[in-house]
């Protein structure tokens, strides 16, 4: 009976999630056409009320993304298109198109490293682990702070950090980290939004790719996230 509710439940996350997904890019979309400017110029008011609009519809398509893509987690249906890529390439392109996210933040991305290196991976996958990483290193960093993304080379792993300058993880969070729905403060994260399944999403997609994920945290001075992946070898 147990297993049968949970199925249900399930079932309902997913087809409620589906639902509002449509009907909310329509509306996205549409205030993305209206900010461009082609159907006409707005008052400064009025811009700014579709830029929350705008910002707020966004967030509600990441949240629904995130409920639809745990579901297929735990399900073992989450689909992978493995090619070689270009790491290095797709950390720029992660930065570049996560760089205005941050500006709205007052945070500026610096890449301190890019070792050019070729993996076995899913490209819109790693871009949505990059995207997870860089908007919570955005979200609790400081204001006017940089945050440093690198990507080097270990043996035959590929290794990229992202790292912020905010307050730190505490301790009793630690082991918790990458479950689901875990906040590692959960008033700053409420203020901040999300649904504490970034990390979990972005953990089972790096495992996907016979890779490991970590972070490295200190009370008051910032985190570092890292994940590898395997280099792929003239022989592959």
């Amino acid at each position: 009976e147990h297993k049968r509710m949970e199925g249900i439940k399930d079932d309902f996350v997913s087809t409620v999630s589906h639902e509002l997904r449509t009907p909310l890019t329509s509306i996205n979309g549409s205030i993305v056409l209206l900010l461009s400017g082609k159907q006409g110029q707005f008052t400064e008011k009025a811009t700014r009320l579709l830029s929350l609009a705008n910002r707020n519809t966004t967030r509600l398509l990441a949240l629904i993304n995130d409920l639809l893509d745990i579901q297929k987690m735990l399900a073992g249906e989450m689909d992978y298109d493995f090619k070689s890529i270009d790491l290095a390439a797709l950390l720029e392109k992660a930065v570049e198109e996560n760089a205005h996210y941050a500006e709205q933040y007052h945070i500026k991305f610096t890449i301190t490293e890019n070792t050019p290196v070729t993996v076995h991976a899913d490209e819109q996958r790693i871009m949505q682990v990059m995207g997870n990483l860089l908007s919570n290193a955005v979200k609790f960093s400081e204001a006017d702070t940089h945050v440093e993304v690198s990507l080097t080379q270990d043996d035959n792993f590929a290794i990229v950090k992202v790292t912020d300058h905010g307050h730190g993880i505490p301790e009793s969070f630690h082991e918790q980290l990458f479950e689901r729905f875990t906040q590692a403060d959960s008033s700053d994260t409420r203020q901040k939004g999300g649904t504490g399944l970034g990390l979990t999403i972005t953990k089972s997609i790096i495992e996907q790719h016979d890779g490991s994920i970590s972070f490295d945290t200190k009370l008051g001075v910032g985190t570092t996230f890292s994940f590898q992946l395997p280099i792929l070898s003239d022989k592959d």
